[in-house]
């Protein structure tokens, strides 16, 4: 399934993706881009924002890109600037209200975090950690950080050694279109 992921961002292209305040950016042409899908409502979701601010904190400065991709069709820009104002999210926030990165990227539920290199290839998809064990079931330590990990290969210059697990959270509210 992995495969068919990769081959399908690299035969399709990435979008570009414009931000909440209208800046444009291409997800490949750094050292490694992250791209969590996030609705303002799913608590756990919500519970990993400082995770994945101290991970912006951290990766930032070796020029990894981190976006939240917003998926919630209800949610605008003012919505999701206030959210992140809420959570001291800095990171780049866009708003996906058409599902076209939620397609393009096979994303299913809340969060659900994405790395790729620098030539825009997808090559971890899954949870930040595992805190969770299944839905409602919060796990008292974390044992594996995956998102990190993932991230700290790519600037090594390496595949992630699991590059794909499961995640568990909110599902993606269905869009309009």
């Amino acid at each position: 399934m992995m495969t068919a992921l990769i081959a399908s961002l690299c035969l399709a292209g990435l979008p570009d993706v414009t931000d909440v305040n209208g800046k444009v950016y291409r997800l490949n042409g750094r050292p490694a881009t992250v791209v969590v899908f996030v609705t303002v409502d799913c608590p756990i979701a919500n519970q990993y924002q400082v995770e994945l601010e101290r991970q912006r904190r951290q990766f930032e400065p070796h020029g990894v890109g981190f976006f939240q991709v917003h998926v919630d069709p209800d949610v605008d820009a003012a919505v999701a600037k206030k959210h992140a104002g809420e959570f001291g999210v800095r990171a780049m926030l866009v708003l996906d209200k058409e599902h076209k990165l939620v397609k393009a990227f096979g994303a299913s539920v809340t969060p659900q975090a994405f790395v790729l290199d620098k030539a825009g290839r997808v090559v971890y998809r899954g949870r930040i950690d595992d805190r969770y064990s299944g839905l409602g079931k919060q796990r008292d330590r974390v044992d594996h950080h995956d998102l990190r990990d993932a991230v700290q290969a790519v600037l090594a210059g390496k595949l992630p050694r699991g590059n794909e697990t499961l995640g568990y959270g909110c599902l993606i509210p269905r869009s309009s279109n």
